[in-house]
């Protein structure tokens, strides 16, 4: 009896790989080719540091070197860096805020790449993921966190990725004091994701 359960099983095993076989040579002779599976996450986030430095410092212009106060509450130096950390009294070298700003990108490409990089990975782009990351650096991780809730779903696709971007700066900026810097960031961050300036 075990002999012929045995046999049994094997005769299926042998039938089902036949049929699989079968399956494929049929697809290929048709000219039908299997879904390609989901490109393999890359080992790290792709993106340019020196742009994302270069888009900032260029829209900042001159850093603060001494502690302004900032709209939104609190003081702000360097190339736009805020925090507790951040006193009345607080004073930066020219070297210094350069190293504020490579350690808030830093901090900026951990927020994105745990959130929207690491769900669509696939649809971004270098430049894009540049782009993004700057985006996060202005607004701070909470805040960007907080918006991706509201704009950035599982239903998102490349088709629609200017519109998402779009959408995420328009929410973000909404209640942000307007300036000359605002503008010329933004647009040079859309610029960047592939979103063609508006007349």
């Amino acid at each position: 009896m075990r002999i012929a359960t045995t046999v049994a099983v094997l005769a299926f095993a042998m039938a089902a790989s036949a049929n699989e076989y079968e399956g494929s040579y049929i697809s290929e002779m048709l000219g039908q080719k299997k879904p390609d599976p989901k490109p393999k996450k890359p080992a790290k986030l792709n993106w340019t540091e020196q742009t994302a430095t270069d888009l900032i410092v260029d829209a900042w212009g001159i850093p603060y070197l001494t502690a302004q106060p900032n709209p939104n509450g609190g003081y702000v130096i360097g190339y736009g860096h805020v925090g507790k950390e951040v006193k009345s009294t607080s004073v930066v070298t020219d070297a210094q805020a350069a190293q504020i700003l490579a350690k808030d990108l830093k901090s900026a490409v951990s927020c994105y790449q745990s959130t929207v990089w690491n769900k669509f990975y696939a649809l971004f782009t270098a430049d894009q993921n540049t782009a993004f990351v700057s985006f996060a650096q202005s607004i701070g991780c909470d805040a960007f966190k907080k918006l991706l809730k509201n704009v950035i779903t599982t239903t998102t696709t490349a088709a629609d990725l200017n519109t998402k971007f779009e959408a995420l700066i328009a929410s973000a900026d909404a209640s942000a004091t307007a300036s000359d810097y605002l503008t010329a960031r933004r647009t040079a961050e859309k610029t960047l994701f592939g979103i063609a300036p508006t007349a």
